[in-house]
């Protein structure tokens, strides 16, 4: 997946689970979005899109 997909599929995850931002709620976040792009995305590149979602105001 490119990183525009990846920030995609962070964003629908965050909307489903009502997260908005805080990195209190990294775990969750990424607990929710790792199965559904495992095997087709690098989990460090996922972890800094979520970590820079979580980071927005």
């Amino acid at each position: 997946l490119s990183k525009e997909e990846i920030i995609d599929v962070v964003k629908a995850t965050a909307a489903e689970l009502g997260i908005e931002t805080g990195k209190q709620n990294m775990g969750k976040l990424m607990g929710a979005v790792m199965p559904k792009v495992r095997g087709v995305a690098d989990g460090k590149v996922v972890r800094e899109i979520i970590e820079e979602f979580l980071h927005q105001t």
